[in-house]
C-alpha cells in the first residue's frame, strides 16, 4: 500500500515505513529531503516490526500519546517543506517586485519594463504551483474517505489481521454468548470513533497547511493586483502622452494649412500676369497685401485653435 504525491519536479512515493523520492539531489528537492530526515528518523528493517507492535500496544492502551503514524508524519513533513518553500519564494518575489514596480512608475524605460515582465512571468508560474497545492488540500478536506485512505498502516493492519471464516455464520445464525457479541460490537464502535477522531486530527493538520498556503496565495493575489494597477497607471500615462502628440500634430497641421494660404500670396505675385500694381508709385501695395495676408492667416490659426479648445478637442 502506498500514496503517491506529485508536485512539479517532486515525485514522492510514501509507504508504511518508507518514503521514496525521485531525483533527491535536485536543488528544489534537497530542502524537502532535509525536512524528511529531520522529522523522520531512519528505521532499520528489524525495527519496523517492533515499531508496529509498539504502535499497536499504544493503541490498545488507549492512545494516551496521540501521535500520527509514520506515513502521516511523512505527509506532514512534505506539506511543511512545500508550504515553507512556496512561502519563501513568494517573499523573495515580493522583495524584488515592489521596488521594481515603483521604479517603473517613476521612470518608464525598456530595462524596467523587461524586468517587470520577467517578475510577472515568475509570479504566474508560482501562482499556478500554489493554486495546485491549495486545490489538492481543499479536495482532501472535502472528502473524509480520502483522508482515511492516507492511513496506510491502519489499512495494512486491517488486511493482515486474522479473520476467521467461521465468524460470518457465528453472526448470522446467532450464538448464546451475547456478551462476546457485545464486546465485539463495542470494540468495533470504539474503532469507528477512534477512526473518526484520527480523521478529525488529520483534518485539523491539513487545515493548518491549507490556511498557510491560502495566505501565500493571497500574497500573490495582492502582488498581482499591484502589478495590474501599475499597468493601468502606465497605460494612462501612455494615453496621455499619445493625446499630447495628437494635439501637437493637430497644431502642426493647422499651422501648415495657414502657411499654405499665406504662401498663396507669393504665388500670385510670382505669376507673369499684367496688373496695375506693377506701375511705378504702387510698390507699397505689395507690402500691405503681405501684411494683410499674414494677419488673415494668423487669425485663421487662432480661430481654429480656440474652436478646438472650446469643443474639448484639445487640452487647455
Amino acid at each position: 500500500m502506498e500514496s503517491v504525491f506529485s508536485f512539479g519536479r517532486l515525485c514522492c512515493l510514501c509507504l508504511v515505513m518508507q518514503v521514496l523520492l525521485r531525483d533527491p539531489m535536485d536543488d528544489d528537492v534537497v530542502p524537502i529531503v532535509e525536512e524528511l530526515r529531520r522529522r523522520l528518523p531512519q528505521v532499520s528493517a528489524a525495527e519496523q516490526g517492533q515499531g508496529k507492535e509498539e504502535a499497536c500496544a499504544q493503541d490498545g492502551e488507549g492512545g494516551e500519546e496521540n501521535e500520527f503514524p509514520f506515513e502521516i508524519r511523512a505527509l506532514e513533513a512534505l506539506f511543511e517543506a512545500i508550504c515553507s518553500f512556496l512561502d519563501a519564494r513568494t517573499r523573495e518575489l515580493e522583495t524584488s517586485a515592489y521596488p521594481a514596480l515603483d521604479e517603473l512608475i517613476s521612470k518608464i524605460s525598456s530595462r524596467n519594463l523587461d524586468r517587470v515582465r520577467k517578475l510577472k512571468c515568475a509570479m504566474t508560474r508560482l501562482t499556478i504551483r500554489v493554486q495546485k497545492i491549495r486545490d489538492e488540500l481543499e479536495s482532501l478536506l472535502d472528502d473524509d474517505d480520502d483522508m482515511a485512505d492516507l492511513y496506510l498502516s491502519r489499512k495494512l493492519d486491517a488486511s493482515s489481521s486474522p479473520t476467521s471464516s467461521s465468524d460470518a455464520p457465528y453472526w448470522l445464525y446467532g450464538s448464546p454468548n451475547t456478551g462476546s457479541k457485545r464486546h465485539k460490537s463495542s470494540r468495533v464502535s470504539g474503532t469507528t470513533v477512534q477512526r473518526e477522531n484520527d480523521v478529525e486530527e488529520l483534518e485539523m493538520l491539513l487545515e493548518a497547511y491549507f490556511m498557510q498556503i491560502d495566505g501565500t496565495l493571497n500574497k500573490l493575489a495582492t502582488l498581482r493586483e499591484y502589478i495590474d494597477d501599475t499597468e493601468d497607471y502606465i497605460n494612462i500615462q501612455l494615453d496621455n502622452h499619445r493625446n499630447q502628440l495628437i494635439q501637437l500634430e493637430l497644431f502642426i497641421s493647422v499651422g501648415t494649412v495657414c502657411m499654405s494660404l499665406y504662401s498663396l500670396v507669393a504665388a500670385i505675385f510670382g505669376m507673369n500676369i499684367p496688373y496695375t500694381w506693377k506701375a511705378p508709385g504702387h510698390e507699397h501695395v505689395f507690402k500691405w497685401v503681405v501684411i494683410f495676408g499674414g494677419m488673415v492667416c494668423a487669425s485663421l490659426f487662432l480661430s481654429i485653435v480656440s474652436y478646438a479648445r472650446r469643443k474639448g478637442l484639445v487640452g487647455s
